[in-house]
């Protein structure tokens, strides 16, 4: 990045220095976003597709032209890439045709632009931060006459606009906080994206709270208004959000605990610990760190979010929200408990096979260890994602992808408690029987000549570490020279990346009309984006690129080290994938059979499937972002708006 800031005053042409990885990763953007304009377009929405295409030309000339000031605390060696984070949540609510979240996505967009521009006087560069400024203020007075109809009024219109840019406001300033409190982490472009994806979804929280409780003022915009979705689903819905910011709100207090830990010598490599990209030092755990008291007065806010969300929504006291996801679980009946036994095989053996395989001697190299959890979610998550039909007439009969959608959202909680407990390290004794004191207990015999129990401590924290340490890699410095510095977000981001196309798609967690699959590409394939993108894609990708076709390797461009074959493996495992569970998906239909000459089962939209899935692969070919964070939302909107464009 020295070298982008020195370019940049010295007044170099734009596009002048590129990478050519770059230059293919601002192609797919920009392909992606005339899509996203052209859909728009097509559907109605010119006022949309005119801010969206300004916000794409701002995001990848500032790309282009190195406009990027310095970031220290982003992931090593990784400065670019503020177009993916700009554009990616535009891309995903343009494919779902939502201008309530499109606007504010935008608005937030040009803010992050100028935000991350560097200060210059040379040139036509230092007329970009006031321009982009103006610009996020013009987008948020567009948007704010483009979503309330024509006869409000003009105060309702400026309440609406400040809304809107305050919103942008606190987008950029969680941007800005969150790579210095994860030093090393994330990436500015990932940063974005997690803030202006935990605002946004704040934000619209809070306007259907404020609804349920008969607060909406005047400027409300009617489309947040409605209620889309019957009053089980809805209250599915708000059961998610809730559990999402605890989540965040867990992972904010998690960050409490970091600042104590002690810094460890200058770690030396042994053979084992460099096959794993690890030091020998970070075998060591360091003792536990004292919390500190401003993130846990920021967790204690989210923490009031979460339970306001659920209060409204007729989920609280607390109780109530444990008591009703367990009724909506019972009231699956066998299905619940036959999803139930389908989890305990499959998570159960994979996760055993998976520890087995990395205690072998001469374990495998990380990345495989990685795509193999890949693999696991493809096998444990896509058949619940299924429309209830298709898995009753398949033999499985598994509930709707609703209680898949819960699932995630709990695990996504319990994932951040995990969080808190591994970064605090709390001491448990743990009762063991044997002879001897271990630890407190003693180990005499009893009279009847039975040994006592005894008790030994365990360390919550380094008993995560060590389990975690044998999948980290390089985007995992929270366990660099043994110092429990910052969270690890590997787990995280595969999780939400194969959750939020199913989040994103409540109209499919009923499954439509009697449990069938909806119709067109976006109703069937969206939700499946996250699965098929990281558990098919990515990991043929991976096994292609590293063992090449016929052991031959051809780099895709000069100086990258992702390869052409891992980009053809990639974009045929989607294709093939994605066909498959369209089929999987009508397998109910074939049960009723259709009409006189028409076919029970949809004909595969090859077209539209063939696109996206070439799309996703180069992405994942040419980005230096973490692919569980991009590829699904990419993937996702891709497929909507090709199926929409081609009019599949």
């Amino acid at each position: 990045m020295a070298r982008t800031r020195a370019s940049t005053r010295s007044g170099a042409r734009p596009f002048a220095a590129l990478e050519p990885r770059a230059v293919l990763e601002m192609c797919v953007s920009a392909l992606t976003t005339a899509l996203a304009v052209a859909s728009l377009r097509a559907g109605g929405r010119a006022r949309e597709s005119w801010a969206l295409a300004a916000l794409g030309v701002a995001a990848l000339w500032g790309e282009g032209a190195r406009w990027w000031r310095l970031l220290p605390e982003a992931r090593e060696g990784v400065q670019g890439g503020v177009h993916l984070g700009v554009l990616a949540l535009p891309w995903t609510f343009a494919a779902r045709d939502h201008p309530g979240a499109l606007w504010p996505c935008v608005v937030a967009g040009f803010a992050a632009i100028a935000a991350s521009t560097a200060p210059t006087t040379r040139g036509a560069a230092k007329f970009a931060r006031p321009a982009l400024a103006a610009a996020a203020l013009a987008a948020s007075v567009a948007a704010a006459a483009g979503l309330l109809p024509p006869d409000r009024d003009r105060a309702s219109t400026l309440a609406l606009a400040a809304a809107l840019a305050l919103h942008a406001r606190l987008a950029v300033a969680l941007a800005a906080w969150i790579p210095p409190a994860v030093p090393g982490a994330l990436t500015r472009a990932e940063a974005i994206l997690a803030a202006n994806g935990f605002t946004l979804a704040v934000a619209l929280a809070a306007a259907r709270t404020a609804r349920e409780l008969h607060l909406a003022p005047a400027w409300l915009p009617p489309s947040l208004d409605a209620r889309a979705l019957p009053d089980a689903l809805e209250r599915a819905r708000a059961m998610i959000v809730a559990c999402v910011v605890l989540a965040c709100a867990l992972l904010v207090a998690a960050r409490a605990f970091v600042g104590g830990a002690t810094p460890t010598p200058t770690p030396t490599r042994t053979p084992r610990a460099a096959s794993r990209g690890l030091t020998a030092s970070a075998r060591a755990s360091p003792p536990p760190a004292r919390p500190r008291g401003a993130p846990l007065a920021a967790a204690a806010v989210m923490l009031a979010l979460a339970a306001a969300f659920a209060h409204a929504w007729g989920l609280a006291p607390f109780p109530n929200p444990v008591a009703w996801t367990a009724r909506r679980v019972l009231a699956s009946g066998a299905s619940a408990r036959r999803l139930a036994a389908f989890w305990s095989v499959v998570l159960g053996g994979g996760l055993s096979a998976v520890n087995r395989v990395a205690r072998l001697p001469g374990a495998p190299r990380t990345l495989f260890l990685r795509k193999l959890y890949h693999a696991l979610a493809v096998a444990a998550f896509a058949p619940p994602a299924l429309p209830a039909a298709a898995t009753a007439a398949l033999g499985l009969g598994l509930p709707e992808p609703e209680i898949l959608a819960l699932a995630y959202a709990h695990a996504l909680a319990l994932f951040a408690a995990a969080e808190v407990a591994r970064l605090a390290d709390p001491e448990v004794r743990v009762p063991t029987l044997g002879r001897g004191g271990g630890g407190g207990g003693g180990g005499d015999d009893d009279d009847d000549g039975c040994p006592k129990r005894a008790w030994r401590v365990v360390r919550v924290g380094a008993a995560l570490d060590a389990r975690a340490r044998r999948f980290a890699d390089h985007r995992d410095p929270g366990l660099a020279g043994g110092a429990r510095r910052t969270v690890l977000f590997s787990h995280f981001s595969l999780l939400v990346g194969v959750a939020l196309p199913l989040w994103l798609t409540p109209e499919a967690w009923a499954g439509g009309a009697g449990g069938e699959a909806g119709e067109g590409v976006a109703a069937t394939l969206a939700p499946f984006a996250g699965v098929v993108a990281l558990g098919v894609g990515d990991a043929a990708a991976a096994a292609a690129g590293a063992s090449g076709f016929g052991g031959r390797r051809t780099p895709l461009c000069r100086g990258w080290r992702k390869t052409v074959e891992g980009f053809v493996a990639g974009a045929v495992a989607n294709a093939l994938a994605s066909a498959a569970l369209w089929r999987l998906a009508h397998a109910g239909r074939a049960e009723v059979g259709g009409s006189p000459g028409i076919p029970a089962v949809p004909a595969v939209p090859w077209v539209p499937v063939a696109a996206a899935s070439a799309g996703a692969a180069a992405l994942e070919a040419t980005t230096e972002q973490n692919d569980n964070a991009f590829l699904p939302l990419h993937y996702f909107a891709a497929l909507s708006l090709a199926a929409r464009v081609t009019g599949a």
